[in-house]
């Protein structure tokens, strides 16, 4: 997700509502409060969308404002996944029923790029944050699943990071030096995962909207992550620019 796919671009504008309205209860939220979860959500991008309801539920608990506060994190990213089916819902209708092309919902220049490194006999793995079966599915209709040896996201009820599981399978059961490994990514996350294994990091800036070009917002994000490279699409233009 904004890696390759922008199918589920605006997440944001689905999570910010519903944490307001968790946190706040009754009440209206105010400035301050809306900064606040606004600065949480543009750094915790890319985590496991169950550590984000964990922190919405302690900061309901410290908050106070809501008298019947959230106390369950499964129980809100429940609902928070519901409202965000909801909001990209024409999205995949328009896949399965084939009346849009699936890279009209890629960051430009991907599926050429997978092309390529697959090409090159690349080992290839997808890792998200997002609950597996979802992963899976939309990697089906974007058909890029084929690409790829494994497809890995978050688990029912399962709190470990998927991306984090992946890189360790990668480093330990096939022994892949660090050196050897590239990770792309868009979220702080995975950058900050594979800088501390010694792994290349490419850090995607994307512009969800456009589907190409960098995003500052994103750019600032992952420069503060460390990635070794920042690009904002796979388009050749931009590609012919990297070291």
């Amino acid at each position: 997700d904004g890696t390759i796919s922008t199918l589920r671009q605006g997440w944001e504008k689905v999570m910010l509502p519903l944490m307001l309205e968790l946190i706040s209860g009754p009440h209206d939220a105010d400035q301050s409060l809306e900064e606040k979860v606004r600065s949480y959500i543009d750094r915790s991008t890319g985590i496991q969308t169950i550590e984000q309801m964990v922190w919405l539920v302690d900061t309901a608990d410290r908050e106070k404002l809501n008298p019947d506060p959230p106390r369950d994190p499964w129980a809100c990213k429940s609902i928070y996944i519901r409202r965000l089916h909801d909001y990209i819902k024409e999205r995949r209708k328009s896949l399965e029923d084939k009346t849009e092309p699936p890279d009209n919902f890629m960051v430009a220049g991907s599926r050429s790029w997978l092309d390529f490194l697959s090409r090159q006999q690349i080992k290839m793995y997808l890792a998200s944050g997002t609950d597996e079966k979802d992963v899976r599915y939309e990697a089906g209709l974007l058909h890029v699943d084929h690409y790829f040896r494994e497809i890995a996201g978050a688990r029912p009820y399962i709190a470990d990071c998927a991306k984090e599981k992946v890189i360790k399978m990668l480093l330990d059961e096939h022994s892949v030096p660090p050196g050897e490994l590239v990770v792309f990514g868009d979220g702080p996350v995975e950058i900050s995962i594979g800088r501390q294994i010694g792994a290349r990091t490419v850090g995607i800036a994307s512009n969800e909207i456009l589907r190409k070009g960098v995003d500052s917002k994103k750019k600032t994000r992952l420069e503060k992550a460390g990635a070794d490279i920042i690009i904002g699409d796979f388009l050749p233009s931009t590609l012919s620019c990297l070291p």
